[in-house]
């Protein structure tokens, strides 16, 4: 689902041999991105309040992480380096804002 100032993708647990075919989900009239280590993100994650609303988003110390190994499964190299550019800028980030004890005990 697309907007002009967000983007929503739904995603779902890629199991066995995966494919890159969406998985459809009727019941929401939708269809789904399989991926890899997606309870990596699921786990964990903080809760957020921003324009009136709770959001709850993957911790971004494991976002990052789940980039960058999902970046080395990747067949495209152009994802897979926006992939890792993803994740190691969001790393730096945490870095720069005194998170780097916490990223050594996160998981």
């Amino acid at each position: 689902m697309e907007h002009p100032l967000l983007i929503v993708e739904f995603l779902v647990p890629e199991k066995g041999k995966g494919n890159d075919e969406p998985v459809k989900i009727p019941q929401l009239a939708i269809n789904a991105q399989s991926l890899r280590f997606l309870n990596l993100i699921t786990e964990g994650t903080v809760e957020i309040e921003a324009n009136g609303l709770s959001l709850r988003l993957p911790d971004p110390i494991r976002f990052a992480l789940h980039k960058i190994i999902v970046s080395q499964r990747r067949s495209k190299p152009d994802k897979a380096a926006k992939d890792m550019e993803a994740g190691i800028g969001v790393l730096k980030l945490l870095i720069e804002k005194g998170r780097s004890n916490e990223m050594q005990n996160n998981l």
